[in-house]
């Protein structure tokens, strides 16, 4: 019930519900998603190896790092050999 009053208070109606796009508060923009910090932009992978610092700020200096950071953050569990062959890979790129 709270969340049919929070679409009434948002929507104006009691009956309304937000799409999820409203929800994201995102929007098309020139075919690109894009939100309040603006269109995502992704890099290829082709030559990573020689375009320190990795990360959209910076933070992780080497590859190894990026990979540790990743498997922290997802839980991927990799092992130490999971580990070092993405780098080989991500190298060979």
């Amino acid at each position: 019930m709270r969340a049919l009053s929070c679409c009434a208070v948002l929507y104006g109606q009691p009956h309304a519900q937000p799409t999820y796009r409203a929800l994201l508060s995102a929007q098309d923009v020139n075919g690109r998603m894009a939100s309040a910090d603006g269109p995502i932009k992704t890099f290829p992978l082709r030559g990573i190896k020689d375009s320190p610092p990795y990360l959209h700020d910076g933070r992780m200096l080497t590859l190894e790092d990026t990979v540790e950071f990743f498997n922290l953050v997802l839980e991927t569990k990799l092992t130490e050999a999971d580990k070092r062959d993405l780098v080989a890979f991500l190298r060979a790129l």
